[in-house]
């Protein structure tokens, strides 16, 4: 039996491009400005991008000495916000790169 979180995020080539740059240019360097070491290994840190009608929320911790970032999707709640869905998600640093990048 698979696990229903193990189920890969789909995304087109565009928005894969526009989600590594987002990091890259975004999310990694305000990431590393509070968290230049791994010595807090436990803190998420989650981050919000729209592209078109999908909302994305992008998770980027320290894990085994590497900065992971984890893309899932958002779905629109009745209110007007956003919720992130956890059932499917892409690794965007292949589940771990050296903080040198």
């Amino acid at each position: 039996m698979s696990n229903i979180y193990d189920k890969e995020l789909e995304l087109t080539s565009l928005e894969k491009k526009q989600l590594i740059q987002y990091y890259k240019e975004e999310a990694l360097p305000d990431f590393k400005v509070d968290n230049e070491t791994p010595e807090d290994e436990s803190d998420n840190f989650w981050y919000g991008i729209q592209f078109d009608k999908r909302m994305f929320d992008l998770c980027v911790y320290w894990s085994d000495y590497k900065i992971v970032c984890v893309v899932y999707e958002c779905d629109p709640t009745e209110d007007g916000n956003w919720t992130t869905n956890i059932t499917a998600s892409w690794y965007l640093t292949d589940k771990g790169e050296s903080d040198e990048s």
